[in-house]
């Protein structure tokens, strides 16, 4: 399941836990960071000046991310593997989800629309779109 510490995969990480408690499945946690040109160029412009400290920042803030993940799936009892996977965020779930041989996908939105959503995209719509799985979504 992807996670980034937001109010709305939090919440799918809590549906995700109950799904896979008491012996029925284990969690693999996914937090993505996109080290593209393209991701760099759009970010805080102050901060694209200096690419490696970019990257270093969203590398910790997916730390942070996983090891809350972590923490909550060890209160369930669940077994949880967790992963930063360098790549944009739709390509790291599917992938990710090809991988570990995901029964489900389940995601957080933040349930985006109009122009928010077709500025920033939408990585639950490309997850929908293009998954070979079930995906359950959920917002926070």
């Amino acid at each position: 399941m992807p996670l980034d510490g937001s109010e709305p995969s939090l919440a799918a990480l809590k549906i995700a836990c109950s799904i896979c408690g008491e012996g029925h499945g284990r969690l693999v946690l996914i937090s993505a960071v996109d080290v593209s040109g393209a991701a760099i160029a759009t970010s805080n412009p102050y901060s694209a000046a200096n690419p490696a400290a970019l990257i270093a920042d969203w590398e910790a803030e997916a730390k942070r991310a996983l090891a809350e993940g972590e923490r909550r799936a060890g209160e369930c009892n669940v077994p949880v593997t967790s992963r930063i996977v360098e790549d944009t965020a739709v390509a790291a779930i599917l992938d990710s989800a090809a991988a570990f041989r995901a029964d489900l996908i389940v995601m957080g939105t933040h349930g985006r629309s109009g122009l928010a959503r077709a500025i920033l995209g939408s990585t639950a719509e490309g997850v929908l779109r293009a998954a070979r799985v079930p995906v359950l979504v959920t917002r926070g």
